[in-house]
C-alpha cells in the first residue's frame, strides 16, 4: 500500500518474546496506539501498519501456557477482536490524540496571546513614559521662555503689547501641550484596558 514504507518495521523473536520495532517515520500501531520504540507483542494484539493494513498477532506459546489475550488499555469494551474492532480502536485512539493536540495548540495560542498582550502593555507604558518626558521637557522650555519674557517685560516697558502677545502665545502652546499629554495618556490607558479585556474574554472561552 502507499502508506507502507519499503523498510516499515522490524519484528524480532528472542527466546519466545516477540517484539516489533518501527523504522524511521513509518507509522506502526499496536491496539490503536502509535508506537515510537520497540514494543513487545502478546497474543491477540492488533498490529496496524501505515494506518490501513490490519493484522492480529497470534502467539501459540502464550496460548499453550494459558495466558489470556493481551489486556493492554483500550477504549473499547471486550468483544470479538475482528477487523471492525481494530479499525474502531484505531479511530478512537487517533481522535483522542487529535483532541490532545488541539488542546495543546489552544494552550500554546493562549500563552502566545498573553505574551503579546504583555509586550503590547510594556510598549504602551514605554511610549507613555517617553511622550510624558518629551512633553515635560517642552513645558519646562516654555516655562523658561515665559519667565524670561516676563522679566524682559518688567525691565522694558517698550513693546508692551508685543510682549503680551508673545506671553499669550506661549500660554496657549503650554495649554495645548498639556492637553496633548492628557489625550495621549487616556488613549494609552484605553488601549491597555482593551488588551486586558481581550485576554479576559479569551480566558472565559
Amino acid at each position: 500500500g502507499v502508506l507502507i514504507a519499503d523498510d516499515h518495521c522490524t519484528i524480532k523473536n528472542f527466546d519466545g518474546i516477540v517484539s516489533i520495532i518501527p523504522v524511521g517515520e513509518a507509522k506502526t500501531y499496536i491496539n490503536g496506539k502509535h508506537i515510537l520504540e520497540s514494543t513487545v507483542l502478546h497474543h491477540g494484539d492488533r498490529v496496524i501498519l501505515g494506518g490501513d493494513h490490519y493484522f492480529r498477532f497470534n502467539h501459540p506459546v502464550e496460548v499453550q501456557k494459558g495466558k489470556r489475550p493481551s489486556g493492554r488499555d483500550t477504549l473499547i469494551s471486550e468483544g470479538p477482536k475482528d477487523f471492525e474492532f481494530a479499525k474502531n480502536e484505531l479511530l478512537i485512539a487517533q481522535r483522542s490524540q487529535l483532541e490532545a493536540e488541539i488542546k495543546e495548540a489552544q494552550l500554546r495560542a493562549k500563552e502566545e496571546m498573553m505574551q503579546g498582550i504583555q509586550i503590547a502593555k510594556k510598549m504602551a507604558q514605554q511610549e507613555l513614559s517617553s511622550q510624558k518626558a518629551a512633553y515635560e521637557s517642552k513645558i519646562k522650555t516654555l516655562e523658561a521662555e515665559l519667565k524670561e519674557e516676563a522679566q524682559r517685560k518688567k525691565m522694558q516697558e517698550i513693546n508692551n503689547q508685543k510682549a503680551n502677545d508673545k506671553i499669550e502665545e506661549l500660554e496657549k502652546a503650554k495649554q495645548q501641550l498639556e492637553q496633548e499629554i492628557y489625550v495621549n495618556k487616556k488613549r494609552l490607558e484605553m488601549e491597555t484596558l482593551a488588551a486586558k479585556q481581550a485576554l479576559e474574554d479569551h480566558s472565559i472561552r
